[in-house]
């Protein structure tokens, strides 16, 4: 076993860590955020509070929310049948985590 790589292991978790907690995908992005960011770029499509219009033409409900973020970020960004891409420009990647948070409280 060499000395310095548990030292050296132990320095790299904590600045993981560190940089985990900071990261803004890692959670406790708050719900307010993103029911702002979501008013503003989803609710016109997917209804308020992510219920959906109902109609066989309308966006689909979006809760009880079954996606993780790798898949809705994929769905934002490449879009998909009726929905559209939307790019960073229009909202952030940390904003559709916030997103995902906001419609994850209202499952």
């Amino acid at each position: 076993m060499k000395v310095g790589f548990v030292p050296g292991a132990v320095v790299f978790a904590g600045a993981f860590l560190i940089a985990l907690a900071a990261h803004p995908m890692a959670g406790g992005q708050s719900t307010a955020s993103g029911k702002t960011a979501y008013d503003r770029v989803c609710a016109e499509c997917h209804a308020p509070e992510g219920k959906g219009k109902g109609g066989a033409d309308d966006a689909p409900a979006l809760v009880p929310m079954t996606k993780d973020l790798k898949t809705l970020m994929a769905i934002v960004r490449e879009g998909g049948c009726k929905m559209p891409t939307i790019p960073a420009s229009q909202v952030s990647d940390e904003e559709v985590g916030q997103i995902l948070n906001y419609l994850n409280s209202l499952s």
